[in-house]
């Protein structure tokens, strides 16, 4: 799967044929046609040999070739234009590679990238001539973040400092614009158009610079933003504040990635409680849906899974009606949403002590019994047991009927 930096980058490689050049601060010229701009500091990162000493290069290849060479140095993608064949845009796979045309331009892009130094040529290879059995990863990530780290992509630094903060504001390093105005909606609006603050090398930002630094280096490649449960409302808090899509998947994608017996009622809990968290607002967002975990769903699946092993006591306390078990941290809410389900694949009489411990530790004994029989048949499907006797009678009622 590509990454996400290499999808957020697809609106601006896009963009390259049609572009204002004051969006960009490199030309290659090509044999053939007019100049292509590009992104001085990515394709320093991408292709260490390629010596930029003028705004505008000279490129001894055709149009066509530094075109899909450039797709994949921002997208980590490839398609063969086909422009004179009329064959139209098609995407490289095995059939179109072995044709001549394929070849030809294949081999093409393969020696300029051998040229420029393209630190990920095997994986392009690979891609070009159609390898399914072996797919190595592109390197797009690892060269963005090595780069950030050097301070070699863009000039651009923010002042951070709390909002009515009296010390003096920290220096972090910005990155590379695009794909900062790419990832936000807060850096979009304050770093691009006709007012954009990117007239200045240094930017103030209220907040805190321990978070933006754990942001840039995130977006950059690096390490995850989210990195215990403790980190979930930062990030979200990020995700709110800066307007970024990508942060609101990760956290889904964190959630989903550490469910265990121990932890998942308290997540779900989160999950729940959390509108920040829903994928609806990143549909749009340019992220690929194969991006999107959806930590409810997750949540739902884990706790139907893994019910007795959240529900019931180990053998030592299986004697102790009263013994906590992780179960009893789920909200009634969610508890009553399993039982509705009738997914759980748990005995009736199983599934009734496992209720009836629940409800002792969720409320007094006055009250356990009442909330109890809410949760059980026939205000519930319950188990699958009784679902699968309530949905077979429905359909031989149906066949009777037709």
């Amino acid at each position: 799967m590509a990454s996400f930096q290499s999808l957020l980058l697809q609106p601006c490689c896009s963009s390259l044929q049609a572009a204002q050049t004051s969006e960009f601060d490199l030309e290659l010229q090509p044999r053939d046609g007019p100049p292509i701009p590009c992104h001085k500091s990515l394709l320093r990162a991408r292709c260490p040999l390629l010596q930029i000493e003028r705004p505008c290069i000279s490129v001894d290849e055709d149009h066509g070739v530094i075109s899909l060479l450039l797709e994949w140095v921002y997208c980590e993608k490839i398609h063969f234009s086909g422009a004179g064949t009329g064959q139209g845009s098609q995407r490289v796979d095995e059939a179109s590679a072995r044709g001549s045309l394929g070849l030809g331009l294949a081999e093409r892009t393969l020696r300029l990238a051998a040229k420029l130094g393209l630190r990920d040529a095997l994986a392009l290879r690979e891609r070009l001539y159609g390898n399914w059995r072996r797919r190595s990863p592109g390197c797009l990530s690892q060269d963005l973040l090595r780069s950030f780290q050097e301070h070699s992509l863009d000039s651009l630094w923010f002042l951070c400092g709390e909002p009515g903060a009296s010390q003096d504001c920290k220096a972090v390093y910005g990155g590379f614009l695009p794909l900062l105005l790419e990832a936000s909606n807060y850096f979009a609006a304050m770093l691009s158009g006709k007012w954009a603050e990117t007239a200045h090398e240094q930017v103030k930002v209220c907040w805190p610079a321990e978070e933006l630094e754990r942001l840039l280096e995130f977006l950059h490649g690096g390490r995850d933003f989210i990195r215990d449960a403790q980190d979930l409302e930062k990030a979200l808090r990020c995700a709110d504040f800066f307007g970024l899509p990508v942060l609101v998947v990760h956290a889904n994608q964190w959630i989903a990635d550490h469910l265990d017996s121990k932890n998942a009622s308290q997540l779900w809990n989160f999950v729940d409680g959390e509108p920040r968290l829903r994928l609806k607002q990143v549909q749009d967002s340019g992220l690929h849906a194969d991006f999107f975990v959806d930590a409810e769903d997750a949540c739902f699946d884990f706790h139907v899974r893994e019910f007795l092993a959240l529900a019931w006591p180990d053998a030592d306390s299986e004697a102790d009606e009263d013994c906590w078990v992780p179960l009893h941290d789920l909200s009634p809410s969610l508890m009553q949403r399993l039982l509705c389900s009738g997914s759980l694949d748990v005995s009736t009489e199983r599934l009734k002590a496992i209720v009836l411990r629940y409800a002792r530790a969720k409320w007094d004994k006055s009250l356990a019994k009442v909330h109890a029989k809410q949760m059980m048949p026939p205000n519930v499907l319950f188990n699958r047991d009784i679902r699968d006797q309530l949905l077979g009678a429905a359909t031989m009622s149906i066949r009777a009927v037709l």
